[in-house]
């Protein structure tokens, strides 16, 4: 038998204007062989590349893969082009219920909101002495130090129903600069609805040291034009970085007859916080007199216990205050906002039921914040602490879609972030259906909030 794509074209005679068709079913394919020699088709597939060519209402393009999950369209008509990628992924706990991470990633204080209302002229002078390779960092002073303001990276956690410990689901190390956990109990709203935490406080900060970089901080000087020869004259100091270079240095203006502050950059001495010369090893329960060890100068290594409250640290000494904009309580003041602290007593790990908590990272070194390592949140009820829970794992996939016009890179990423989101709302869903978290309005907002914070859109 003939195979049904075979023809014999030394028998076709085709008729003025007709084509020959091709396919199984004769006359109804959408194959065919013009005359003139053109093909029509509505898609044409080599099965020995990753190359198709198709029409999309009356617009030709090609559709070829660029690695296992992304792919581009390109218009060949001049239409839009674009590239998409679908992601999945997997996440496996062992014994918890929410692991949180904090990568390690760039910051600038030029992305403080302060940094738009200096001056120009203190802008353009920080902008010089980050393109020279300077750190500058927005300070506060304190016990005749120069304090860097930290960047503080925040992780708002939706209570459990039980309470739960943080411990390191691997080893924590290259903190940069400081671990810290807030909890407190929630706000209550118009009708009773629950939203955010009411006097929250910080009842953990991972072991620290002081630390110190040469970096530079904001100065301020004054000009004065001297009405010679069109030039001012400028006092107060100078830095690298600045518009100037010495003290009184003249320099040409566009006005004359005037006087006021000039903003620039000035050299100096920055102390900081910092856990990055410690390490918490996997398992460790994230409480008072933690355990874990230090790297000092020489790099020797050696085991250390955290101290058994908060007013005997650093943190303690260098961020402490008293007295809040309410008058009330022991404060952390950290350049730019007032952080009640807990006091007194021992904090043992536990969040309880039905109490929300944040994580932080605060970075002051002013070029990373985040650490290598993870946080995950388990229940105190484990056998391991005691209690009569045994073991459980839990497993979660999700997928995700992304689209750019530009970079595949920037799809594959935002195929990665939903992903990962999708993961998260299954995640939730499975802890309400096992009991572990409320379900309701709160839930409602926090896959809100979450899906603005992974997309970037927060």
């Amino acid at each position: 038998m003939a195979h049904p794509y075979t023809r014999r074209f030394e028998e076709y005679e085709p008729g003025e204007g007709s084509s020959l068709l091709l396919g199984p079913d004769g006359a109804s394919s959408k194959v065919k062989i013009n005359q003139d020699g053109s093909i029509e088709a509505t898609k044409f597939l080599d099965t020995t590349d990753n190359l198709e060519l198709f029409v999309d209402r009356g617009e030709v393009k090609a559709r070829f893969q660029i690695d296992y999950s992304t792919e581009a369209e390109v218009s060949l008509s001049g239409g839009s082009s674009f590239y998409r990628s679908t992601r999945g992924m997997v996440l496996h706990y062992n014994n918890s219920l929410f692991v949180y991470g904090f990568a390690l990633t760039r910051t600038s204080h030029m992305n403080f909101s302060k940094f738009l209302y200096l001056s120009k002229s203190a802008r353009h002078s920080v902008v010089q002495t980050l393109e020279a390779g300077g750190r500058f960092v927005f300070h506060f002073s304190r016990n005749s130090k120069n304090w860097a303001i930290p960047t503080q990276a925040t992780t708002w956690c939706k209570p459990f129903k039980d309470a739960v410990h943080l411990r390191a689901t691997e080893e924590i190390r290259d903190t940069n600069d400081l671990i810290i956990i807030k909890t407190g109990r929630f706000r209550s709203g118009p009708g009773g609805v629950r939203s955010g935490i009411h006097k929250e406080k910080i009842v953990w900060v991972s072991p620290h040291e002081e630390l110190s970089f040469t970096g530079f901080i904001e100065g301020a000087g004054t000009y004065h034009h001297s009405g010679k020869n069109g030039l001012s004259r400028f006092s107060g100091a100078a830095g690298p970085g600045s518009w100037f270079t010495g003290q009184n240095a003249a320099r040409s203006l566009p006005w004359t007859g005037s006087s006021g502050t000039f903003g620039f950059t000035q050299k100096a001495k920055i102390s900081y916080l910092s856990s990055k010369n410690y390490i918490l090893p996997s398992g460790t329960v994230l409480k008072s007199a933690v355990v874990g060890s230090k790297f000092d100068v020489s790099g020797t290594k050696s085991d250390i216990t955290g101290e058994a409250t908060i007013t005997g640290t650093n943190f303690y000494s260098a961020y402490a205050t008293t007295g809040d904009e309410k008058g009330g309580g022991l404060v952390a003041y950290t350049g730019q906002c007032k952080v009640p602290v807990l006091t007194g007593y021992n904090w043992d790990g536990v969040i309880p039921a039905n109490t929300p908590y944040k994580i932080e990272v605060w970075g002051s070194n002013g070029e990373l914040v985040g650490f290598n390592g993870r946080v995950e949140a388990v229940p105190t009820g484990l056998s391991e602490f005691g209690g009569d829970l045994n073991n459980f794992k839990i497993t979660i996939s999700g997928s995700g879609e992304g689209i750019d016009l530009v970079d595949p890179r920037s799809a594959q990423n935002m195929a990665s972030t939903l992903a990962h989101v999708d993961c998260l709302r299954k995640l939730d869903n499975l802890l309400i259906l096992a009991g572990w978290r409320a379900s309701g309005s709160n839930m409602k907002k926090y896959h809100y909030y979450m899906n603005k914070l992974y997309t970037g859109i927060i």
